[in-house]
């Protein structure tokens, strides 16, 4: 009696997961699955890029936070910090490359979601669920670096009525006292007396805020978007494909 062997063709046999090429990652266009939201894409593909998203942005945060600071870090402002001989960092620069990567990794991941979810046969509106994490931390920096600006214009404003009093201490030192001379020198003992170790204080810097924003942002994404990588691991990635609908009929 002879046992009835398969014949049927397996793709892959060290990974038996993948039944044809368009579940293997190997062979996936990479510019279709993050720029063309028309397609579709398989179970395996739609997590291999999610996975590379992550890694995309912790790389942004590295580069973006080394930039604003000058300092070399491991992650970000968190461990394993160290200073660059003879660069200071651009501010300015750091925080645009930081935001604007991650806002163009979060479209790229709403590409990804829309064609996951139209290859289990769901609403791709599902995927609007994908952008709330950047939405809030783009909330949280576009605050501190309000809050930031308005700092250092009463700052500013301050140091200015500072170096008024004392040009009217220094030309009333020069010459004989006056009334108008007398009303600043003792305005200015009594502003001494309030605030007493005001000018020993640090004016706000742009750069302090900059990162501050950097920093409170990702943290925001960071914690809000635990929520949506549950979503996405457990409704968008769990999804039937398009060839399990095909094999029930």
């Amino acid at each position: 009696m002879t046992q009835a062997v398969s014949t049927e063709a397996v793709y892959d046999p060290q990974r038996p997961w993948l039944r044809d090429m368009e579940d293997d990652p190997t062979h996936a266009s990479w510019v279709q699955v993050f720029f063309n939201p028309l397609g579709t894409t398989r179970k395996p593909v739609f997590l291999r890029g999610q996975v590379l998203l992550w890694i995309m942005r912790y790389f942004t945060l590295v580069l973006s936070f080394t930039i604003a600071s000058g300092k070399l870090t491991i992650f970000g402002p968190v461990i394993s910090i160290w200073d660059i001989p003879g660069f200071d960092g651009y501010p300015i620069y750091g925080i645009l490359l930081f935001l604007g990567l991650f806002v163009l990794f979060s479209i790229m991941s709403i590409i990804s979601h829309v064609r996951r979810l139209r290859n289990s046969d769901r609403s791709p509106f599902w995927a609007l669920f994908v952008p709330i994490p950047m939405i809030f931390a783009l909330s949280v920096a576009t605050m501190i670096l309000g809050l930031g600006g308005l700092a250092m214009q009463a700052s500013s404003t301050l140091e200015t009525q500072q170096e008024a009093v004392e040009q009217v201490e220094e030309q009333a030192s020069e010459g004989p006292p006056t009334e108008d001379a007398s009303d600043a020198s003792a305005s200015s003992d009594e502003q001494a007396a309030v605030e007493p170790q005001q000018r020993n204080v640090p004016p706000p810097n742009r750069s302090d805020f900059i990162m501050g924003a950097m920093i409170f942002s990702f943290l925001a994404w960071f914690i809000i978007g635990f929520f949506p990588m549950l979503f996405t691991t457990l409704f968008v990635a769990r999804g039937k494909s398009d060839i399990d609908v095909s094999e029930a009929f």
